[in-house]
């Protein structure tokens, strides 16, 4: 009888807070489409917020995109031509940097330098009483707070993972260059006869969820925390958890598409 209670107790909870979250997402996305929301202030916010997410780490993710780019594509064309896959080759690459490794590289770099800073910011806020100064003003936090940081985190990641893929493409094609003398003519028809509509697609959708779970996660996870100082930790280390549950969702689910 304990461990039904317990179970009980259990999935009450996690129906609990899948509700919770769901309310939260459609209060985020009527936040996020009305024009009214967009005060200079919340403005300001969201620009400060691109520039700390995706600006200042700039120079390292461009050269992780050389290194990586040069990398998969060197690899894939050698074992293509060494297994008699040529016509196969721009398929790969497009399914493998494009539709993969881009945003998904790019999501982990996101999550591991803006997840545990925006979920403590959040939770900091809420203990300390900052979330009910803002109520007490009659400043709404999920129009000052919360949709600059998401939209930040939507924005970023369509972003950083477009430049991702085109320096990736540019410097796989000069290691080709150099290596197989492969011309510039043969390497872009291969790429754009390979990419299709359904490809487009899935890199929107990655990025709109990608850049979603990423900010929303520990922004809705550092407002539920416990008001008291102790709790902080808790809360990233369970904001963390539960971000890379989510990425690792998405990216499992997106491989239905080639089954």
């Amino acid at each position: 009888m304990r461990f039904f209670e317990k179970l009980g107790i259990s999935t009450v909870k996690n129906l609990s807070g899948i509700r919770q979250s769901f309310l939260f997402t459609l209060t985020i996305i009527k936040a996020i489409l009305t024009p009214s929301n967009y005060s200079i202030a919340s403005v300001e916010v969201l620009v400060r917020q691109v520039y700390f997410t995706a600006i200042q780490i700039l120079p390292f993710y461009l050269f992780l995109a050389i290194i990586v780019g040069s990398a998969v594509v060197g690899v894939i064309m050698t074992i293509a031509i060494s297994f008699g896959f040529q016509d196969k080759i721009g398929s790969i690459i497009v399914n493998v940097l494009i539709n993969e490794l881009a945003p998904f590289i790019t999501v982990l770099l996101l999550a591991l330098r803006s997840g545990t800073a925006m979920t403590t910011e959040m939770a900091v806020m809420n203990v300390s009483g900052e979330m009910n100064t803002l109520r007490f003003f009659s400043i709404n936090p999920v129009q000052y707070l919360f949709v600059p940081r998401i939209l930040n985190g939507i924005l970023s990641m369509f972003l950083l993972s477009t430049m991702f893929t085109f320096v990736a493409l540019i410097s796989g094609y000069l290691f080709l260059a150099l290596i197989l003398n492969m011309g510039l003519s043969l390497y872009i028809h291969t790429i754009v006869e390979a990419f299709g509509s359904m490809d487009l697609l899935m890199i929107i959708l990655k990025s709109l969820l990608f850049g979603y779970v990423v900010t929303a996660i520990p922004v809705y996870r550092g407002n539920k925390t416990l008001l008291v100082y102790n709790a902080i930790p808790i809360a990233v280390l369970q904001g963390m958890v539960k971000l890379f549950v989510a990425i690792l969702l998405i990216e499992v689910l997106s491989f239905v598409r080639f089954m």
